[in-house]
């Protein structure tokens, strides 16, 4: 891992489980995340780079599953569930 950024965990229904903050010049460099629970990696730097592992075999129908309640890639309403996101790190690393 290089530079900051922070998992979030979801539970089914949409709702914030949990905020990992990780950042390399504080030694906090992974976490471990339940097999099938809904989760998203966001980059707090710029030249952020995250490793992330699953158990195989690989299977590239199911790499990425998206949460019924965010938005796809792409569309219109992406940019603010991201910036959403974002708020939700900032209020958590207040906290």
């Amino acid at each position: 891992m290089r530079g900051a950024g922070a998992v979030i965990v979801f539970i089914d229904t949409g709702e914030v489980e949990d905020i990992l903050v990780l950042d390399s010049r504080r030694q906090c460099w992974g976490v471990e995340i339940p097999a099938g629970r809904y989760h998203t990696v966001l980059s707090r730097a710029v030249g952020s780079v995250f490793y992330e592992v699953k158990q195989g075999p690989y299977d590239p129908q199911r790499t990425k599953e998206f949460a019924p309640w965010a938005p796809l890639e792409g569309t219109p309403e992406a940019p603010a569930y991201l910036q959403r996101l974002h708020q939700w790190v900032d209020q958590a690393q207040q906290m």
